[in-house]
């Protein structure tokens, strides 16, 4: 029988906490070491290890902990190098976050293959167009395409649920970086992952999952993503904002509108951007240029509208699709858990594995990164929920 290699497991430790931005003495801390006991375990100078000091750094690092005991998820350990290696002005609490998301996505993975729930995979563009059509005619043609493919007749009403069931693992999550809009890792087991930045907007998050969507169409191949609101120049990210632009607002609906803006007052045009803004959930701007895209406005009015965005922003009534309209107690505590990350259907998910004994409740806690307490008072209100 092979000896276990502490050195290798020091490694992976070491190599995982420093990509985390962690100092050695927040997990000594955790553990009740003092530094130079812990790093023995970084320098594989042990002959053993406790299963609950691997479990804990694991939690911690935001590791599944058989990464760090066996060969499996090593694929994903170097993808997420790769990712914070490319994106090196992420900061300690962001790297956290995505380390998290990542956990949340395959913990979701592994939840659907035990309940058997299956799910279609989504379209794979890469190959259908020819080198010849730019970047941003591909984004348009991709979007009305998805439309038809999803059967899309006019406003997208909870673009979350409708991309969920397209097998994409989506997530929510307060970033320290507001310029970052999301995240996108195609994970060699858990498959498309987005994350969305919760800090932004909650229309311009819509259009980021759209924006996000549109790299799990085209971009697979390229394994891991961050997009950034003020590095859009590129032409992976030119092609994915006339996607979600196309996606969210279609032509279908300016023609529909379209008389409206004929020979009216500037106030009557910004009542109409209000409207249009509302009902396909993005923001003005992306309104106001879908208008002189489609030759509803000249540039000069154009122009005009952009200047009047406070008034415009200021008449808003903005709803996130995936806030639920409960009791004030209800609403509170479910917030709180998509500000976390925790979006409502993995809590359906987990909860339907915890009751069908697939796991126990402490596998659910865990899953959800929650206490016992917390998790029980949590199901009581889902139950709440599901029978409102």
């Amino acid at each position: 029988m092979m000896s276990f290699d502490f050195k290798l497991l020091g490694k992976k430790i070491r190599q995982a906490r420093e990509n985390m931005l962690i100092e050695k003495e927040e997990i000594a801390k955790a553990l009740g070491y003092s530094v130079t006991e812990y790093d023995k375990i970084e320098n594989g100078d042990i002959n053993e290890i406790d299963g609950d000091v691997i479990v804990i750094i694991s939690q911690i690092l935001g590791r599944d902990f058989r990464y760090f005991v066996s060969e499996e998820y090593s694929a994903v350990e170097l993808q997420i190098r790769k990712l914070f290696r490319q994106n090196g002005t992420l900061n300690k609490n962001d790297r956290i976050a995505i380390q998290q998301f990542v956990r949340l996505c395959e913990e979701k993975k592994n939840l659907e293959e035990i309940i058997g729930r299956k799910k279609v995979n989504p379209e794979d563009y890469s190959q259908y167009f020819s080198s010849t059509k730019s970047y941003k005619e591909q984004g348009i043609i991709a979007a009305y395409a998805e439309r038809k493919r999803l059967g899309i007749e006019d406003e997208i009403s909870d673009i979350y649920n409708l991309l969920r069931q397209q097998n994409i693992h989506i997530f929510r999550k307060k970033l320290d970086d507001s310029n970052i809009s999301g995240v996108y890792i195609n994970h060699p087991y858990a498959g498309h992952c987005v994350l969305i930045n919760y800090c932004e907007d909650v229309y311009r998050q819509i259009f980021s999952l759209a924006h996000e969507y549109c790299h799990v169409l085209f971009d697979s191949n390229v394994g891991q993503d961050v997009s950034y609101i003020n590095k859009n120049n590129s032409l992976l990210e030119i092609r994915a904002n006339y996607f979600a632009r196309h996606f969210l607002l279609p032509d279908t609906a300016l023609e529909k509108y379209k008389f409206n803006f004929m020979n009216t007052t500037i106030d009557q045009m910004i009542n109409m951007v209000v409207f249009l803004s509302e009902k396909y959930k993005v923001n003005p701007q992306v309104v106001i240029y879908r208008l002189e895209e489609n030759k509803c406005i000249s540039s000069k009015t154009k122009e005009t509208l952009l200047s009047k965005l406070k008034v415009i922003k200021r008449n808003i009534q903005k709803v996130d699709p995936e806030k639920i309209e409960l009791s004030k107690r209800i609403k509170n505590k479910f917030e709180d858990l998509i500000e976390k990350g925790i979006s409502l259907e993995y809590l359906e998910l987990v909860r339907s594995a915890y009751q069908g004994n697939y796991i126990s409740f402490g596998k659910a806690m865990e899953s959800l990164m929650i206490g016992f307490d917390d998790g029980k008072t949590l199901f009581e209100l889902w139950d709440i929920y599901m029978e409102v």
